[in-house]
């Protein structure tokens, strides 16, 4: 009797294997696939401040008696060359950018 239920729901046990499954390897995609995105977040914050911290020691080595305004231009003009796919990436807003360098141009001078 039981080997004849067994064999008779064998075929629907092996779809909701198979549904279970399905599920559970869609969820791992979608987790793997929200902590690269997240990681590459993440990398291009990084390079973005580096570049910009990079521009604007490197405006200030150019010419020591530089404003503060012509430092943070300088910066983040280093900073849309130097790492082209950040800015494409993050897509940060003006003032936001603006902000950052003035951050990094603060930190170069040692103020």
């Amino acid at each position: 009797m039981l080997q004849t239920i067994l064999t008779a729901l064998a075929p629907h046990l092996l779809e909701v294997f198979g549904l279970i499954f399905t599920v559970l390897i869609g969820l791992a995609v979608k987790r793997l696939r929200d902590w690269t995105g997240i990681e590459i977040e993440e990398k291009h914050q990084r390079a973005l401040h580096s570049a910009l911290m990079t521009g604007a020691r490197a405006a200030l080595m150019r010419d020591a008696r530089l404003t503060r305004e012509q430092i943070v231009r300088e910066a983040i003009e280093y900073a849309k060359e130097s790492v082209p796919d950040a800015m494409a990436a993050l897509k940060p807003r003006a003032d936001v950018l603006i902000d950052l360098a003035t951050a990094r141009a603060k930190d170069a001078l040692g103020w």
